[in-house]
């Protein structure tokens, strides 16, 4: 009888760990504005190689929206206003 409980222990941690791999990865990249620049256009760069199945991105600004935001929205994701000023 102990091993069929070792068992049912077995199999309920490797569907446990099955669902945390299932899960998406959460991703909230902050960034000053929106506006063209190097640091802007490496996060639109990195935004569009993120495996969508694997990670939740979401994209904040402190300052400005700026241009980038079109190019963001284009790849579903809607930039947030996190201003603390």
């Amino acid at each position: 009888m102990d091993s069929f409980f070792k068992l049912f222990k077995l199999i309920g941690k490797k569907k446990a760990l099955f669902s945390m791999l299932q899960k998406k990865i959460k991703v909230l990249e902050l960034i000053t504005s929106l506006n063209i620049g190097g640091t802007e256009h490496y996060l639109l760069s990195l935004i569009q190689r993120l495996d969508k199945k694997k990670y939740e991105v979401k994209v904040g600004y402190l300052k400005e929206r700026g241009p980038l935001a079109e190019a963001i929205e284009k790849e579903g994701i809607s930039p947030g206003n996190y201003s603390f000023f």
